[in-house]
C-alpha cells in the first residue's frame, strides 16, 4: 500500500527519536497509534499501516492529518467491506471464523459487542474456563418457565396480558401497533437475543416518522421487554434498550381554532357527526375516547344539573386518564337532541370516523388540525376560570403540561364567544350563508 500525503522521507525517519506518550485515535471503540518523534529539531508523527503482513511507517509533519490517517485506517479495518489490509493473515482468519460463529448461531450483535459482553463476564467470574458451567447452572436454575420464547410469541403473551389488565383499547391498539412493526422487523429471533442493534436499527430505518413517534416505537419495545422480563422470558439484567440513541423529541405547538372556524366545521357537518364535534369542542375529549364512548357514559337527565357528566372510564381512556366531564352549556345543547339511553356515539370505523373530520373541514374551508377541538377547549376553559388544577382532571392531563401548553393561548372574549357556539348561533351563521352550495353529506 502506498503512503499519500507522506510529509517526510525515509531520510528523516533514520533521525527521528521518540519524543513524548503515544497518542491513541478512538473509533467505535477501537484504538490505533500514533507516535509524536522529533527530527531535526522539528514535531513528526508516526502512524504505521500494515502491507502484506509488514508494518510501514508513514509520516506527518501535522497531528491533524496523522489523526486522520488513523482514523481512516480503523473505518477501513473495522467497517463492513470486506477488505481489511490491516489485518495479519492469521487475524483474517480469527476474524472470518469469529463472525462464521456468530452467523450459525443466529446472533445479529457486532463482534465488538460480543467480546464486550465476554470481557465483562470474565471480570465477574474470574476465569473463562468456568463461564460455560457457571451458565449452565443458571440456565438450570431458571427452570423451563424461564426459558427464552420466540419473540412473536413474547407478543402474543404481552398483548393477552393487556387484555386481561383491561387496559384501554385505544392503549392496546397502540400497543400492538408498535411491537408488531419491531417483531416483523426483527425476524426469527429468540426474546433473550433482543440486542441494542436490533433496536436501533429498526429506529433508525423509520425514516418518514418524527421523533416523537420514534420514542412512542422505542417505549413499546420497552414495555413489551420488561413484561418478558416478569414472566422470566428475558434475562433480567437486560437493558439493551437503554443504549439506544434516540433523535431529541421537540415540544408539539398546540393547535387551536377561532369560534368562526368551529361555526364553520358545525355548520358543514353531518347531523350525525355534530355530536361528535360537541363532545370535543365543549367536553375536550380525544377523537381516540370519542370513537369509544357509548351514550351509557353520558347522563343528561340528572335531578341536580351538576350530576349532568360524561364518565371516561378505563373502557375509553387510559388508567392515568379516568375522569369526568360535566356537561355545560353549550354541550348539552348539542346533546341533548340526539341523545339515547346507550348504543356508541360513533358507530363507523375507525378510518370512516377520521375520513368524516377530513371532508367536514374541506367543506368548510378550514384546515383540520388533529384534537385541535379539544386543544381550544382546554384553553378556552384555562383562559375563563383559570384554575388550572381542575381543567387538567377535566382534560385528562398533568397541571405540568396545562401550563406548558395552555396558558396564555386565549382571552378571556375569546373563550366566551367560543362557548357561545350554541346551535342558534350556528343557524343564524348558516341563514347569513344560505346561498353557499347546499351540504352533500
Amino acid at each position: 500500500m502506498d503512503a499519500p500525503n507522506a510529509k517526510m522521507s525515509g531520510t528523516a525517519n533514520e533521525v527521528a527519536k521518540p519524543e513524548k506518550k503515544v497518542i491513541k485515535v478512538q473509533f467505535h471503540g477501537h484504538v490505533w497509534p500514533i507516535y509524536p518523534m522529533k527530527s531535526r529539531g522539528k514535531d513528526i508523527y508516526r502512524v504505521f499501516h500494515r502491507v502484506n503482513g509488514e508494518r510501514k511507517p508513514k509520516t506527518f509533519m501535522s497531528l491533524s492529518e496523522a489523526k486522520k490517517d488513523a482514523k481512516n485506517i480503523l473505518k477501513e479495518l473495522y467497517g463492513r467491506g470486506e477488505s481489511k489490509i490491516h489485518l495479519t493473515e492469521a487475524q483474517k482468519r480469527d476474524w472470518h471464523a469469529a463472525t462464521g460463529v456468530l452467523k450459525d448461531a443466529g446472533i445479529r450483535s457486532s463482534l465488538e459487542t460480543v467480546t464486550r459482553h465476554y470481557s465483562d463476564l470474565i471480570k465477574v467470574i474470574g476465569h473463562a474456563s468456568l463461564l460455560t458451567d457457571v451458565t449452565r447452572k443458571y440456565a438450570e436454575s431458571r427452570g423451563k418457565s424461564g426459558a427464552p420464547i420466540k419473540l412473536a410469541d413474547l407478543r402474543v403473551d404481552y398483548l393477552a396480558a393487556l387484555k386481561k389488565q383491561e387496559r384501554s383499547r385505544r392503549y392496546i391498539d397502540a400497543q400492538k401497533s408498535h411491537t408488531g412493526q419491531f417483531t416483523r422487523d426483527a425476524g426469527e429471533v429468540m426474546s433473550d437475543r433482543v440486542t441494542r442493534e436490533l433496536i436501533q436499527n429498526f429506529i433508525d430505518a423509520k425514516r418518514d416518522v418524527d421523533a416523537r413517534t420514534k420514542k412512542n416505537l422505542l417505549d413499546a419495545v420497552r414495555a413489551m421487554m420488561a413484561f418478558g422480563k416478569s414472566n422470566r422470558n428475558v434475562p433480567q439484567e437486560w437493558d439493551e434498550s437503554d443504549r439506544v440513541v434516540m433523535p431529541a423529541v421537540k415540544p408539539k405547538k398546540v393547535k387551536t381554532y377561532s369560534a368562526e372556524d368551529l361555526k364553520k366545521l358545525f355548520a358543514a357537518a353531518p347531523q350525525r357527526f355534530k355530536p361528535i364535534l360537541a363532545l370535543a369542542a365543549f367536553g375536550g375529549i380525544r377523537s381516540s375516547e370519542i370513537e369509544l364512548l357509548d351514550w351509557k357514559h353520558i347522563r343528561l337527565f340528572e335531578e341536580d344539573a351538576r350530576d349532568n357528566i360524561i364518565k371516561l372510564d378505563v373502557d375509553v381512556t387510559d388508567e392515568a386518564s379516568k375522569r369526568t366531564v360535566p356537561v355545560d352549556n353549550p354541550l348539552e345543547d348539542w346533546l341533548i337532541g340526539p341523545a339515547k339511553s346507550e348504543g356508541k356515539v360513533w358507530k363507523g370505523k375507525h378510518d370512516e370516523f377520521y375520513a368524516m373530520q377530513q371532508k367536514i373541514a374541506k367543506k368548510a374551508g378550514v384546515k383540520w388540525q388533529q384534537n385541535a377541538l379539544r386543544h381550544t377547549c382546554i384553553s378556552a376553559k384555562v383562559a375563563l376560570t383559570k384554575n388550572v388544577p381542575q381543567v387538567a382532571y377535566e382534560s385528562g392531563n398533568s397541571v405540568a403540561v396545562i401550563k406548558k401548553h395552555y396558558l396564555d393561548l386565549m382571552t378571556p372574549s375569546m373563550a366566551k364567544a367560543w362557548f357561545a357556539t350554541t346551535r342558534l348561533a350556528v343557524y343564524n351563521y348558516e341563514k347569513e350563508n344560505e346561498k353557499k352550495s347546499p351540504s352533500r353529506f
